[in-house]
């Protein structure tokens, strides 16, 4: 997985579905930050980037919680227009090489922050364990800076993604899964392989 800073939120979506992320961004941003009201500085990404693959992790069950996350009613990469373009760039440059980038998440709900906080504190509830948190305790991931209390996903400033083979469709090897909270997902993480670390780079 890689991490790029950029911005997201809503345009293009129900309106039921605005109208609920608006409550969630106004609840989590500071005054005079952008929020989902601000339509014209938000896109859906695929409408400018329709190469880009979205595999929203927490609209289905395939996250660390093991459930759909509540605020996640669509499986719409949501983003700044700005970040949306800087991706089209990326994603020009890399279609050159026939990489592509997928979207695992761009704006997130701070409802759903909220939901993964009370979910720390069900400590019987380890059933993704093995697979996103194998040598951690429950109890320690907010102590050891894998979960937050808050996130700039909710400002419309994080993406998380990673690259893609465009002949195969296949994700590039990163030595880890997204989301994987262990020392091996470090940036600096020192015993992956030169292909690994290349793909991380």
């Amino acid at each position: 997985m890689l991490v790029l800073l950029a911005a997201s939120a809503c345009c293009g979506v129900d309106n039921k579905a605005i109208e609920l992320d608006v409550d969630s961004i106004e609840a989590d941003v500071s005054p005079g930050e952008p929020t989902i009201n601000d339509t014209s500085r938000f896109v859906v990404v695929t409408d400018l980037v329709p190469e880009i693959l979205v595999d929203l992790r927490y609209y289905g069950s395939d996250n660390f919680v093991g459930h759909p996350i509540d605020g996640y009613q669509q499986e719409v990469a949501i983003l700044t227009r700005e970040a949306a373009l800087a991706l089209k760039k990326v994603s020009d440059s890399l279609q050159r090489c026939s990489l592509g980038l997928k979207i695992y998440d761009a704006y997130r709900p701070a409802r759903a922050v909220r939901s993964f906080a009370e979910w720390a504190r069900e400590p019987a509830d380890t059933s993704m364990k093995q697979h996103y948190f194998p040598r951690q305790s429950k109890g320690s991931l907010f102590a050891n800076g894998y979960l937050s209390r808050r996130s700039n996903h909710c400002h419309g400033s994080t993406v998380d993604l990673t690259l893609v083979d465009l002949a195969t469709g296949q994700e590039l090897d990163m030595g880890t899964s997204f989301d994987l909270m262990d020392e091996s997902s470090h940036y600096s993480y020192d015993k992956l392989s030169n292909i690994q670390s290349g793909n991380r780079r």
